[in-house]
């Protein structure tokens, strides 16, 4: 079986190692990138499953990543992470910008395994 690779992008080292614990008991590869920068650099370098994106960092922001992703890999799952709950960011990267949830921090592990099945399930 060949093993899901994930890209966590999150300036937030503490929650980027959370993630990729929690990815990696799944049984999932995982890749990590501290900033959007970073994350553009990998993305152009390497193929991956799908991306959990944080969207407020410095220097690219994560609205910027994704827009880049629909541009190159537009086939490419992208999840979405944010902190404010009171964001337009939800929506904007949901209907817009195409991405296929939205995390709200702090979220539980079972929300994100609730996402990534749908995830798989459904992809063809």
């Amino acid at each position: 079986m060949i093993r899901k690779r994930f890209l966590v992008v999150d300036d937030d080292p503490d929650l980027r190692g959370l993630l990729q614990v929690y990815l990696e008991r799944d049984g999932y590869a995982v890749e990590s990138a501290g900033n959007g920068r970073e994350a553009l650099t990998k993305l152009d370098h390497a193929n991956y499953d799908a991306v959990l994106l944080d969207n407020r960092m410095p220097e690219v922001n994560g609205l910027a990543v994704l827009s880049h992703i629909r541009q190159h890999h537009p086939s490419l799952p992208v999840v979405m992470m944010t902190g404010d709950q009171r964001s337009q960011v939800a929506a904007e990267s949901l209907a817009a910008m195409g991405a296929r949830a939205c995390l709200f921090k702090p979220f539980r592990r079972q929300e994100l395994q609730q996402v990534l099945t749908c995830w798989f399930e459904t992809a063809a």
